[in-house]
C-alpha cells in the first residue's frame, strides 16, 4: 500500500499520552478546500519533525517490522502492523 501527498504541508498537530494517540495533519490553506489528518494510535515512539512537506505512506516490510519490535521490546513478532510515515 502507498499513498502520497507530495504538494502538502504537514505538522505535528496533537499528542495524547494517556491513549497514545497521535494526530499528523496538513491543514487547509486558501489554495486547498480541506485538512488531510493521519490519525495514529498505539504510538509508543516518535521520532520526526514538526514540519514536513509532502508525505509519502508506504507500508513497512517484514523486515522494518522486526527491526522496529526487536528494537523495541525483543519480541520479533509481527502482530502488530507497522508503518513509515
Amino acid at each position: 500500500m502507498e499513498t502520497s501527498f507530495k504538494d502538502r504541508a504537514f505538522q505535528l498537530w496533537e499528542y495524547k499520552v494517556s491513549h497514545g494517540s497521535l494526530l499528523i495533519r496538513s491543514p487547509k490553506a486558501p489554495s486547498v478546500s480541506e485538512n488531510i489528518d493521519l490519525v495514529c494510535v498505539g504510538v509508543e515512539y516518535l521520532a520526526a519533525p514538526r514540519h514536513m512537506k509532502g508525505l509519502d505512506l508506504v507500508e513497512a516490510t517484514p523486515e522494518e517490522i522486526k527491526n522496529f519490535d526487536n528494537g523495541r521490546d525483543g519480541d520479533g513478532g509481527d502482530e502488530r502492523r507497522s508503518h513509515d510515515v
